[in-house]
């Protein structure tokens, strides 16, 4: 189940030209083993030729969809990905230690849930990444999540992609206008 993620961490960095990454993803997903739609989400970015905001789409892939795709797999698969090797009453003596000690949980919706063992803590995790040496257009911005339950998997199979854009062509709210569409979708797998 990792295999498709290490052939993703693989890309740009093999064949006769090495930073060809659109033809080294165009492979990996040609092959990938799980099949999931992807989204596209509506976004205000900069455009430097019109030295002004405009609307763009990014390609999302939504974490419900992910989720659900993973699921398709089996449930051995899913629990790998969103529970790392705790077992259910670990997952249920999480969330409790959770409700005693995090007051913030105590006013959450789901503190009252009755079967705390399926809940899974999500996180968010974006950086920059160069692709380009000493170049502004060669930089993206990736977003990723994860399930806080599998922090001992290595980053490269706990970490798992939302989206890709330029930092080049994002404005101040292109984030924004991305995580409040994916936000939206989070709140929905409840």
């Amino acid at each position: 189940h990792t295999h498709v993620v290490y052939r993703l961490a693989g890309i740009a960095t093999w064949g006769k030209f090495p930073a060809n990454a659109e033809r080294d993803l165009h492979v990996v997903l040609k092959h990938k083993s799980v099949q999931v739609q992807i989204d596209h989400v509506s976004v205000r970015m900069w455009s430097p030729k019109e030295r002004s905001l405009v609307q763009g789409q990014v390609a999302v892939i939504m974490p419900d969809r992910l989720a659900a795709a993973i699921w398709e797999l089996g449930p051995e698969i899913f629990r790998w990905f969103f529970m790392g090797d705790m077992s259910p009453a670990d997952v249920k003596s999480f969330w409790d230690h959770t409700a005693e000690t995090s007051a913030w949980f105590r006013e959450h919706p789901l503190a009252t849930f009755p079967n705390r063992e399926k809940l899974i803590p999500f996180a968010f995790y974006g950086d920059e990444v160069n692709v380009y040496k000493n170049a502004e257009m060669g930089s993206l911005e990736v977003l990723c999540w994860s399930s806080d339950l599998s922090f001992k998997h290595p980053p490269m199979a706990r970490y798992l992609l939302l989206c890709v854009y330029s930092s080049h062509t994002a404005s101040d709210y292109t984030y924004t206008d991305l995580m409040t569409a994916i936000i939206a979708r989070v709140k929905d797998m409840v």
